[in-house]
């Protein structure tokens, strides 16, 4: 991880098929209405982002090991360890799941051979990939591919803006209003990954063994969490924006091939390859980083070696991807699926954000870097927003 920044990593994890799928289908069917969701779950990202690169800066270690060594009574402890397993491993082979299917649909676009052989091929390519050594390189090639559909999102909603005819009906018209809730969970959940938490705390523990001052590391790392994090929400708001423009009041399809239309007013028939070209690379590289994580954060509580040749972590790694590959062998749509996976993970934000807080108000562990008055404001209106969004999806999960 040391070739690229905390930051990047972040923005790779969550430039994926869940945010390329959750945001087009959000543009296409609620037009602009929701991009104060994007905006809003922007600025929880950063928050939460920040307090795990804080924690892993002043402790030198990941969220996961922080967490245990605060629990100093036995039975506590071994509830906060399980419930991290459990939460990690469920949440990344959901994750998991959405990354091999986005990247199976960007390939189906292109290809015509059986998914589920697909799905097989790419989860073996998981496996063994990073047996291979670095995987910096291929990262820095599939997040370039990534930035580059972006940047073609965003000079494509550039053009159609002017003299869209659907104008109107992008900025005003609400085709599906009961689905509003739904994609609010679904852009949280896809925006604020879980596992991002864990990741970044890592990537960051490092650092504490380097050279300069605590205070001087941290602002070069709230620095990059800023421009990471900006990135990120400006990709997911060009995306849901040209959405908007280019589908919005037209008949919705729940399929790849009506969400690459957005890109034809630029491109033309053209745009359905680099469509399919992005989804490929945002679902590999996410696919890459998303059992990492996980290993990352379960080997810190169980006190594995966190190295990703050791037994321990390759094992956790290969039972993340494992799982995550069945449940892609569902018979679920691959955009239904993929929605469905941010969405539900929107409801472990609350979790996380309830664990960075104790973590972060452990004055002896976090060496003079403990959150303040206005951080720990910041940080339970995030639990608030995100608590109240949570259960009221529950609530119309269950009809309630």
């Amino acid at each position: 991880m040391s070739r690229s920044s905390p930051g990047f990593l972040v923005t790779a994890a969550f430039i994926g098929p869940g945010t390329l799928t959750t945001a087009s289908m959000a543009g296409a069917e609620t037009g602009l209405s929701l991009a104060w969701a994007v905006i809003l779950a922007t600025l929880i990202a950063f928050i939460l982002q920040e307090m795990a690169a804080r924690l892993g800066l002043a402790t030198g270690s990941g969220l996961s090991e922080s967490l245990c060594q605060h629990c100093h009574n036995r039975p506590l402890k071994y509830a906060v360890a399980t419930s991290i397993i459990i939460t990690l491993g469920v949440s990344n082979s959901l994750y998991q799941a959405g990354n091999l299917t986005g990247a199976m649909s960007g390939l189906s676009l292109l290809f015509n051979f059986s998914p589920r052989t697909g799905l097989i091929i790419l989860a073996v390519l998981v496996f063994a990939l990073p047996l291979l050594g670095s995987l910096a390189v291929l990262e820095d090639i599939l997040m370039a591919t990534v930035l580059l559909m972006a940047a073609i999102f965003f000079i494509t909603l550039m053009t159609v803006i002017p003299g869209a005819g659907n104008q109107l009906s992008a900025l005003s018209g609400v085709k599906e209003a009961g689905l509003q809730p739904f994609y609010i969970t679904a852009l949280l959940g896809t925006t604020v990954v879980p596992y991002n938490l864990f990741l970044h705390a890592s990537a960051c523990a490092p650092l504490k063994k380097t050279g300069l001052s605590l205070k001087h590391k941290l602002a070069q790392l709230r620095l990059d969490a800023v421009i990471s994090i900006a990135i990120g929400g400006f990709i997911t708001l060009c995306i849901l924006s040209t959405a908007a423009f280019t589908l919005a009041g037209k008949n919705t399809e729940n399929e790849f091939s009506y969400l690459s239309g957005m890109l034809y007013p630029l491109l033309g028939d053209h745009g359905r390859l680099l469509f399919a070209a992005g989804m490929i690379a945002a679902g590999l590289s996410s696919a890459l980083l998303a059992p990492v994580a996980a290993a990352f954060a379960i080997c810190g509580v169980l006190g594995w070696q966190s190295h990703i040749r050791s037994p321990g972590f390759y094992t956790v790694l290969a039972l993340v991807n494992l799982v995550g590959l069945i449940i892609s062998l569902t018979d679920y749509k691959p955009v239904s699926l993929i929605i469905f996976v941010q969405a539900s993970n929107c409801l472990l934000i609350p979790l996380m954000t309830f664990f960075l807080i104790i973590a972060l108000n452990n004055k002896q562990a976090m060496n003079g870097l403990e959150n303040r008055l206005p951080a720990n404001i910041l940080a339970i209106a995030a639990l608030t927003v995100t608590l109240f969004l949570s259960l009221n999806q529950c609530l119309k999960l269950f009809g309630l």
